[in-house]
């Protein structure tokens, strides 16, 4: 349901309606882990669609969410749908009152869980959804993002879709761009895809969702498991959303021996991505990709003018 619409908010763990328990339970509360391969068997490959776009807002507080969610009103292209993801924001300063107050569906979270939980809970509730874009709740869209990456998506037929950032709040400038990430840019040594990004939900449910195992870093975890299966990319070059950076964020306050705890997990679990043995998997996805659109054209080419 787009914007226009209203719907009371599911809560998560601890009150009626969905519960982080039962419903993400695997690998423990909250934690969302897809059997992924017996789900692949089961439902078989399905053609690609980009027909349908929904946008996931996921905060913890309400401070910056006025603002980020007037930018997703701003769209000059609207998405299919827009859930806000509540992690347990304060209750005297409840984000899920301020999403309704704007007409947006939202999902409330009683107790905090991690950000990839949260990401994974908003991917769930966009199920009728092709393409999700993530969007965190202190951040903002500029009004032709999702027109544009929407667009690129269709016409490069992409897995995810990302692009440079205008920084504001305590710094400024130009991020993510192609200049900073340099022309043997290789992601196995370091991760350049912002989370603020849109990506194709089947891609996520291929990687196996985001991994609450992770601990910070989960959006560069989430897109090496993507790209370890063959995902492909496509940039936008042009900034068409703001990165606040502020001295309360995640990243900010957390402890540097839990940064480094973070990274070496991630190290360890796609060592075998990034020490090269998986790129068999990227030329796969090329020749699957090369007869989808040879397909297309072939049957364009067929229904004549």
């Amino acid at each position: 349901m787009g914007a226009s619409g209203r719907r009371p908010p599911r809560r998560v763990g601890g009150g009626p309606g969905l519960s982080s328990e039962t419903t993400y339970a695997d690998g423990g509360p909250g934690a969302l882990r897809l059997n992924v391969e017996a789900r692949f068997r089961e439902e078989g490959r399905v053609e690609r669609s980009y027909n349908k776009l929904g946008l996931m807002v996921i905060t913890h507080a309400s401070t910056y969410l006025r603002e980020s969610l007037e930018s997703v009103l701003a769209q000059t292209v609207k998405p299919s749908d827009v859930i806000v993801v509540d992690n347990a924001s304060p209750a005297d300063a409840s984000a899920s009152e301020v999403a309704e107050r704007f007409g947006f569906a939202t999902v409330r979270i009683e107790r905090p869980v991690s950000p990839a939980t949260a990401r994974n809970i908003g991917c769930e509730a966009l199920e009728d959804c092709d393409l999700v874009i993530n969007l965190d709740g202190d951040d903002v869209l500029l009004p032709t993002f999702v027109e544009v990456y929407w667009r690129t998506a269709r016409e490069t037929a992409a897995d995810i879709v990302f692009g440079a950032a205008e920084l504001f709040g305590v710094q400024t400038g130009i991020e993510f761009t192609e200049e900073l990430r340099g022309p043997t840019a290789d992601i196995r040594r370091g991760n350049y895809i912002p989370a603020n990004s849109l990506f194709r939900r089947e891609t996520w449910r291929m990687a196996g969702g985001f991994d609450p195992t992770i601990g910070l870093y989960d959006d560069y975890d989430f897109w090496l498991s993507c790209l370890e299966r063959g995902a492909s990319l496509a940039f936008v070059a042009e900034p068409l959303w703001r990165y606040r950076r502020h001295d309360s964020s995640r990243l900010s306050t957390v402890p540097l021996a839990e940064k480094r705890r973070s990274r070496e997990l991630i190290r360890t679990k796609h060592r075998r991505y990034i020490n090269g043995a998986l790129q068999w998997r990227r030329v796969v996805r090329q020749l699957e990709r090369f007869w989808v659109s040879r397909s297309r054209r072939e049957g364009q080419a067929g229904a004549g003018p």
